[in-house]
């Protein structure tokens, strides 16, 4: 029988297939996911202070994932994709690393 190693209360709807696990600060592992809100919620279970945190993305989101993109960089990077755009998105620094508007036609 499995047992879980912690649980975890959410406040926030989880779009299912719409979760990734990252090392944003190349070493310690944050789950994030997309809620229903359009939002990227990002448990960093490392840093008590600051255990869940958000992105708004004010779109529906429709991928996400992490992973290194900076050759020599142990940090991942968020990408986040939605109806009309791409984000790739530094956590650890709070800042865009790209955005690019999309449209299907």
């Amino acid at each position: 029988m499995a047992i879980p190693l912690f649980s975890l209360q959410l406040r926030h709807s989880i779009i299912p297939h719409l979760v990734t696990i990252g090392k944003y600060d190349g070493s310690h592992h944050c789950l994030t996911a997309a809620t229903s809100e359009n939002k990227i919620l990002i448990h960093s279970p490392h840093r008590p202070e600051k255990d869940i945190s958000y992105l708004n993305i004010n779109q529906k989101i429709t991928a996400l994932v992490a992973g290194k993109a900076i050759p020599n960089d142990e940090k991942d990077i968020l990408v986040v994709g939605t109806v009309g755009s791409v984000l790739a998105y530094n956590v650890d620094l709070n800042s865009d690393l790209f955005f690019k508007e999309v449209s299907l036609s």
